[in-house]
């Protein structure tokens, strides 16, 4: 443990990922150029490139049996001294894509999928999937809104930005930089069109 980062040995990172500090990562994937905020607690998550994840956010938080007699954990651990055992219930994978925001104090419940360029606004409680480039917040989370038209968002599936290399993102740095439209994405898919050649 470093820095008071936990990260167990199921984990797997790609480039350029920042964890902050007393993150708790368990049995992941996190991908290129992703940022883990500070207290952040991520299992069985599945998580894409460029996603910013600020602090004190939960992903994969675990599900407890509620149709038995208890919903405590009596009958699967030993600390409550009637097992003598430890059995980890089996919990969904989650899954978030590319290029995802996800606000502090958000909690994503085990199995959601978060799709590419969704946003997930603070202290909201994700309870099911989010389609791509939509704005979520509130508890139980629902659509407050889209980052963009339908136009521009099938543009950004079909190019698939995240994947380029960083020098193609150089190359073309003046257009990520300028508010998204349709516009904007046609040039961006030209590029895309022609770095394929």
């Amino acid at each position: 443990m470093w820095n008071g980062i936990d990260i167990d040995n199921k984990c797997s990172f790609e480039d350029f990922v920042f964890v902050a500090h007393h993150a708790q990562i368990q049995n992941s994937h996190i991908g290129n150029h992703t940022s883990i905020g500070r207290y952040d607690k991520i299992r069985e998550a599945d998580i894409g490139k460029y996603c910013s994840i600020s602090w004190d956010v939960t992903i994969g938080a675990p599900t407890h049996p509620f149709s038995t007699i208890t919903n405590c954990a009596l009958t699967y651990r030993k600390e409550y001294g009637v097992v003598d055992f430890d059995d980890n219930l089996p919990q969904k994978r989650t899954k978030v894509g590319h290029d995802v925001w996800i606000g502090c104090d958000a909690t994503l419940i085990a199995g959601v999928t978060v799709g590419n360029g969704a946003v997930v606004g603070a202290g909201a409680v994700v309870t099911k999937d989010i389609p791509p480039y939509e704005i979520w917040g509130g508890v139980p989370a629902k659509k407050i809104g889209a980052r963009f038209d339908e136009k521009t968002i099938e543009v950004l599936e079909e190019i698939k930005w995240w994947n380029w290399q960083p020098k193609e993102i150089r190359e073309c740095l003046e257009l990520f930089r300028k508010k998204l439209d349709y516009e904007t994405a046609a040039k961006l898919k030209a590029f895309a069109d022609n770095r394929e050649k």
